[in-house]
């Protein structure tokens, strides 16, 4: 193939070139989009009673909340149990949780209400629980509701980017960056 000047780009760059964009555009939104981003990383915290318990940290984007309108994450009654009482997540949120009934069966919650507009977003949202599934925990429902407890949203969390990725996808810039300035001379 040749561009506009008549240099050669190879295939390979092509190739590249699509890879990169095809990594930096998975799972992010399309910029015309206004949906809720809700990310979270979990942690494995001691064992001490012989249950598997951990911590999930919950990570939100993409909404400005107004007053009244909140967010429920939901913890299924046969995966989950025992959530733990939940840290403050700043003087803007009010956090508490429901605990999963697997007797109903009702799934539990943790839920943020936002106590003023346009909250700030830059607390985590935390619980700990006990994890009864197989493997670790992993996405979990969760829903945007309004001022009157209508849902405005619903989604799936996503796990937090791995930092290593990150600098797999750089370092790979950087050597097709490095091959198209070889070819040009």
């Amino acid at each position: 193939m040749k561009d506009r000047r008549g240099l050669g780009i190879s295939r390979g760059a092509v190739a590249g070139g699509l890879a990169i964009a095809l990594l930096f555009g998975a799972g992010l939104p399309a910029v015309a989009s206004a949906a809720t981003q809700v990310e979270y990383r979990t942690i494995d915290l001691p064992d001490p009673g012989g249950d598997d318990l951990w911590r999930a940290e919950y990570f939100v984007s993409g909404r400005l909340f107004v007053e009244g309108e909140g967010l429920s994450i939901l913890f299924d009654e046969t995966s989950f149990g025992a959530l733990g009482d939940p840290p403050a997540a700043g003087a803007d949120w009010d956090v508490m949780v429901l605990q999963p009934d697997p007797l109903l069966p009702d799934a539990g919650r943790y839920d943020a209400r936002a106590l003023r507009d346009s909250p700030s977003l830059a607390s985590v949202f935390a619980v700990s629980f006990v994890w009864r599934g197989p493997g670790p925990p992993a996405s979990q429902p969760f829903e945007i509701y309004g001022p009157s407890f209508e849902t405005l949203e619903t989604g799936e969390t996503s796990p937090v980017p791995e930092p290593g990725a990150f600098a797999l996808v750089a370092v790979g810039c950087g050597g097709l960056g490095a091959a198209m300035r070889r070819r040009r001379r």
